[in-house]
């Protein structure tokens, strides 16, 4: 009735994922359109930069001396040729549900000229025979780094810097009941429920009177001949904050034939009869945690507006003069029978709808195609609510797709739904989540290019490899997200309105089989959504990126030095990802939302959006 199930226009949004997202992440192409990309040539062309950036501050010959770096002498991380040191924090878990105080880190640590000691977050840790090790350390809510080195007694350091998400962990496939809410007019339950009300209006209820039977009443039966009736219309209306349906049957016209017992006497008699009838119920769903089964109804109102009964008789004399008085008697008592027994038919009518009613929506999903990972949206109601006068309806999003990544679910931030409010739609952050951890489990976030960045670029950096590879040797960027991407809602009183962070993003340079580079990225956009026309587009307000080097095992380059300067150019190339064009949100049965603006809501959860009247 409600339609919805026609909510998936809401993956009309645009543009506000991760860097190595198409542009436009979620294009408005019509109904459950969208296209989401992952460009590792966009990377290439960063790290192009970025490396750009660093020669032309610095030159081939490195930092100024005064800064107490040079590249030849670099900050001890190994060089494969003389001696090995090994960190693999591969067995740490960076899950963490049910938001425990601290949180294992695992790891082992191997180092052939002896290792010294290994240290998790600035503090030394005990290490087993083999090198092994385990402590816990503090955790909070959201996504967070754990610094993690091993040292060997020669001095080298070797990083294995870890990413931990602590969360609650909404599975693929279940229902994230409030992905959405809206407030519920008059004009979006017309559009809404279109189909329904023309389907109500074909209906033909002749027959449905006809098996009403006999009416008995002040000593009289009556037997129901014949009945038609005009065209039925349904409306859905909010009423004092109420989902009011009004079912109306224009000018029912019934035909009887009947006795009534008076005065030791037997007065036969035929009449017709003609009303309107109308009937009122008022439908209820209080929020739930899955998807609505059925609407709850009030016991239907009847009214028999302008009912006229009509009785004739061609028994003579007294008997005769009987049926005037007989019709008087009747007509209060008829009508109000007929209208109990009308309320107890549409009270089983209208249970069976609401049950169908209440379950349309989420078996109806689409398919979704992002960077050829398949993934099916579907939509339902959740609930009703009324405050004030004013009617709210939250949507419920399931996500599910084919990928092969192993993750306890999309990372989601609890909260509640601010007070009710008119002409407002709210987006749940987590419903990004959601479509992101499906993206990510297909590996949506992974992928690799070569031939934008050379070893002649790279030699600028590190003269080594001059004398490995010819100049033009095409290198191979390879980008893998180990995490799926964090999204909330920004704090009030801040720039932006989303906050998207992406922990463990990890970035290899190689040529053919041999490693040159791997660094891992930790990166928290915040993103204003602006409002122009109508049409929101995602700009980013702020930017920080935490770079560790994780692996350089033919040179021996500075860590902080290219860790500053790689996460100084993502921050200032990140706008370029996310695309010039706004979005505007999806027409509702034919009625466009037009927003005028959007704020953050407290929480971390909500983002609302006033919509233009």
């Amino acid at each position: 009735m409600l339609g919805f199930r026609d909510w998936t226009g809401l993956q009309g949004a645009q543009a506000i994922g991760p860097p190595g997202t198409e542009p436009a992440l979620w294009q408005s192409q019509g109904r459950c359109a969208g296209r989401m990309t992952t460009k590792p040539r966009l990377w290439t062309y960063l790290l192009a930069a970025q490396l750009a950036a660093c020669t032309a501050t610095f030159g081939p010959g490195g930092p100024e001396e005064e800064s107490g770096v040079g590249w030849g002498d670099g900050d001890g991380d190994p060089d494969a040729d003389k001696y090995s040191l090994e960190l693999d924090t591969s067995a740490t878990d960076p899950f963490i549900e049910g938001f425990p105080p601290t949180a294992p880190v695992r790891g082992m640590a191997r180092a052939s000229e002896g290792l010294a000691r290994v240290e998790v977050a600035q503090s030394a840790v005990p290490t087993d025979a083999d090198g092994s090790f385990v402590t816990e350390v503090p955790v909070a809510a959201g996504l967070q780094l754990v610094p993690i080195q091993a040292f060997d007694a020669d001095g080298h350091v070797r990083n294995g810097h870890r990413a931990l998400l602590s969360a609650r962990f909404l599975p693929e496939g279940e229902v994230n009941p409030g992905a959405a809410a809206i407030t519920v007019t008059n004009e979006i339950l017309a559009a809404l429920a279109g189909d329904q009300l023309d389907e109500v209006a074909n209906l033909d209820l002749s027959d449905e009177i006809m098996q009403q039977g006999a009416i008995s009443q002040q000593g009289c039966d009556m037997q129901v001949l014949g009945a038609n009736h005009g065209r039925p219309s349904l409306t859905l209306t909010v009423e004092a904050g109420q989902l009011v349906v009004t079912f109306v049957v224009p000018d029912l016209f019934v035909t009887f034939t009947g006795t009534c017992d008076m005065f030791l006497a037997t007065v036969n008699f035929d009449g017709d009869m003609s009303t309107d009838v109308v009937v009122r119920t008022t439908l209820s769903a209080p929020p739930s945690e899955t998807c609505l089964e059925s609407f709850e109804h009030s016991y239907p109102a009847v009214t028999l507006p302008d009912f006229d009964l009509n009785i004739q008789s061609d028994d003579g004399g007294l008997m005769g003069l009987l049926v005037p008085l007989v019709g008087e008697i009747m007509t209060g008592s008829v009508s109000d029978q007929m209208a109990q027994q009308i309320a107890a038919q549409a009270d089983g009518l209208i249970d069976e709808q609401a049950r169908q009613l209440g379950q349309a929506g989420l078996g109806e999903g689409q398919t979704m195609t992002f960077n050829d990972v398949e993934m099916d949206v579907g939509f339902c109601l959740t609930g009703l609510e009324s405050t004030g006068g004013v009617l709210r309806a939250r949507l419920g999003l399931s996500v599910s797709g084919d990928g092969g990544l192993d993750a306890p679910g999309a990372p989601v931030v609890d909260g509640d739904l601010g007070p009710v409010a008119p002409s407002s739609l709210w987006l749940d952050a987590s419903l990004i989540s959601q479509m992101m951890f499906s993206l990510w489990r297909g590996g949506g976030l992974a992928g690799e290019s070569t031939g934008d960045v050379t070893t002649g670029l790279l030699g600028l950096l590190v003269p080594e490899l001059a004398d490995m590879y010819p100049s033009d040797t095409p290198v191979t960027v390879g980008i893998d997200g180990l995490l799926p991407p964090l999204v909330r809602a920004a704090d009030p009183g801040s720039e932006g309105d989303l906050v998207i962070e992406i922990g463990d993003l990890l970035i290899d340079l190689s040529v053919d089989s041999q490693l040159l580079f791997r660094m891992s990225a930790l990166l928290k956009l915040t993103l204003d959504l602006q409002v122009q026309d109508g049409a929101l587009t995602p700009v980013i307000v702020d930017s920080e990126a935490t770079v560790t080097v994780l692996d350089e095992p033919i040179a021996d380059v500075d860590d902080a030095f290219l860790q500053a300067a790689v996460a100084a150019q993502i921050g200032d190339q990140a706008q370029s990802l996310l695309g010039d064009g706004g979005f505007a949100l999806p027409d509702m049965g034919g009625i466009a939302l037009s927003v005028q603006d959007a704020v953050a809501e407290p929480g971390g959860r909500y983002v609302r959006m006033t919509l233009a009247q």
